[in-house]
């Protein structure tokens, strides 16, 4: 199968924000929730297209091509238009560079520094710290109440025996 060479372009500026290589229906797997989490700038930047009223234009710039030419292109276009927050005066959303690994590849964007940044609240506490203490105290008042099936009820026995039979071997 031959691939190509795709953007997704912003109809409100006829600009691409993304450019990406693919073959079969690639394109069709930014739309999917599941992949939210993956490039949460692309996502936004979709989100807001639609919420005001458009439709992610989906244009495929090349077809045809080996996946050696399809690289080479992405990567031509991916310079020549740069990535928001990571070259200058970019407007692609792209994260990752040509060659580099999926896990190691993605781009962090640039951030502010978070003002009155605190540690996470339970950093470096024990079981013994009086905050977990109250910490499990407010867990346990908000469960409060909760009806539980005679299934959900077994199987919550069954487990808690299992724990129990498997720190007291006999």
């Amino acid at each position: 199968m031959s691939y190509y060479v795709y953007q997704l372009t912003d109809p409100r500026t006829n600009s691409p924000f993304y450019i990406g290589k693919g073959k079969g229906d690639r394109t069709q797997v930014h739309f999917l929730p599941s992949r939210k989490h993956e490039n949460p700038r692309k996502w936004a930047k979709m989100v807001s297209i639609q919420n005001d009223g458009h439709e992610v234009l989906v244009e495929r710039v090349r077809e045809d091509l080996t996946e050696v030419e399809a690289l080479d292109l992405e990567e031509e276009l991916i310079t020549r238009y740069g990535r928001l927050d990571l070259d200058d005066n970019g407007i692609l959303t792209n994260r990752r560079k040509r060659g580099v690994e999926r896990k190691e590849g993605w781009q962090s964007y640039k951030r502010e520094p978070r003002k009155n940044k605190k540690p996470a609240w339970n950093k470096g506490l024990t079981k013994d710290d009086p905050r977990v203490a109250k910490y499990a105290e407010n867990v346990s008042k908000a469960k409060t109440g909760v009806k539980f099936s005679d299934e959900h009820r077994a199987n919550l026995a069954e487990a808690q025996r299992r724990r129990h039979s498997n720190k007291n071997p006999t």
